[in-house]
């Protein structure tokens, strides 16, 4: 498989709960304009819909047996850290430790992401590096943007 996008792959959010309540969430509210979503703050606790999670740990395992080659650039994870600012500045984050806690979920992705790449395959998050996956390679892009829409 070979992936190109403004965003960082979304399979690699499932293996993170906390990160996919934030995208999902973020998505919804300020993507899809969901008018239940208009005047919501985000509270960690309240978006962890297990329903998603599964489906996730789904799409997570068949991403961790199929080989990839992911084109990344610096808008991969700027685009994260802009939302994350964004929801912090305009006050839709209920606490600081919600902050904290999506900063550091992305940091573990990050981290994550650079273990595999290293290694050349994929392993699951837990970092014991057991299951090892299909082959995994990263490209970085300085050039072109990649696009989510076709």
């Amino acid at each position: 498989m070979y992936y190109l996008n403004k965003d960082i792959p979304i399979f690699h959010y499932f293996l993170f709960p906390e990160m996919v309540a934030f995208k999902s969430f973020f998505w919804v509210k300020t993507i899809l304009h969901s008018p239940q979503y208009a005047n919501q703050t985000f509270r960690l606790e309240d978006f962890r819909d297990e329903k998603i999670l599964a489906l996730g740990r789904q799409l997570s395992e068949a991403y961790h047996n199929l080989p990839s080659q992911e084109i990344w650039n610096t808008e991969n994870i700027n685009s994260t850290i802009r939302q994350i600012e964004y929801y912090k500045n305009s006050g839709v984050f209920a606490s600081r430790q919600d902050i904290l806690a999506i900063y550091d979920c992305l940091q573990k992705i990050m981290d994550h992401v650079e273990r595999q790449a290293e290694a050349g395959y994929k392993f699951t998050a837990d970092g014991s590096g057991e299951r090892k996956g299909a082959t995994y390679k990263i490209y970085v892009n300085e050039l072109i943007l990649g696009d989510n829409t076709w």
